[in-house]
């Protein structure tokens, strides 16, 4: 992996290389990471436009939370330590799961843990409710893109093609439903990190123990009838992840 980045390009760029490995070695973190870069993008995009109140302080704050899933990438591929909740998703990523389930491990992970983090830090000795704005700006942002995601989602997941028939957009609003409701609790754990200070570790480490047990959730359901699920889903899919990976870029 390349130097930390300082720049959304570099960011796309150091993605793409996960991306590209993953595809070579049928690794299934390529399925969130190609879901991330797409976000990434599209709040490049954004800046680009002079969407936010603060378009520079925004592209910082993307790095940096972009930064702490390539650190976690980075660190568990090499051996070192990194969070409970990365160490879940990375570890699933050995195990034959539906490509859903991946997607969701990360975004479980980055969002639920990683966002609050970069936020807190990121307004550290100023006030962290001049960020509000431009951070539920994104919510819209995304939202532009859920439909694109789940058609691409589509190509290889038989599940998301019948929702998408059968769903007259409705899947698509609860999908914008769940990701602002996630988004609405990162903004809660960036108040307590913020709060913190420079004792924000604590913080960190307590949150981290919540995600993991909803991460525990996503990776072994409780019931019979969804692990069965989540099995025959992944059947479908098939076992070829990076060609699959490459269907989710064309």
């Amino acid at each position: 992996m390349s130097a930390t980045p300082t720049t959304i390009d570099e960011v796309l760029d150091q993605l793409d290389q996960i991306i590209d490995t993953a595809c070579r070695t049928n690794d299934p973190v390529g399925y969130f990471t190609y879901v991330y870069r797409r976000t990434t993008a599209a709040i490049k995009a954004a800046i680009s436009a002079g969407r936010f109140d603060d378009n520079a302080r925004m592209e910082v704050f993307d790095v940096a939370f972009a930064n702490l899933y390539l650190e976690a990438y980075a660190c568990y591929h090499a051996g070192a330590d990194c969070s409970a909740s990365w160490r879940l998703a990375f570890d699933a990523a050995k195990e034959n799961k539906a490509m859903l389930q991946h997607v969701l491990l990360g975004m479980n992970a980055h969002i639920n843990l990683d966002l609050g983090i970069a936020a807190g830090r990121l307004m550290a000795g100023r006030n962290l409710d001049d960020l509000e704005a431009d951070f539920r700006r994104v919510n819209d942002i995304l939202q532009e893109i859920i439909e694109e995601l789940q058609d691409r989602i589509s190509r290889i997941s038989p599940f998301f093609s019948v929702i998408d028939r059968l769903g007259w957009q409705r899947d698509e609003y609860l999908l914008d439903v769940y990701m602002r409701a996630a988004r609405e609790q990162a903004w809660v754990v960036a108040h307590q990190v913020w709060a913190a200070a420079a004792d924000h570790q604590k913080v960190v480490n307590r949150v981290d123990s919540n995600v993991v047990r909803l991460a525990t959730r996503i990776n072994r359901p409780g019931t019979r009838l969804t692990r069965w699920a989540w099995k025959v889903l992944a059947r479908t899919e098939g076992a070829a992840v990076g060609r699959n990976i490459e269907r989710l870029r064309s």
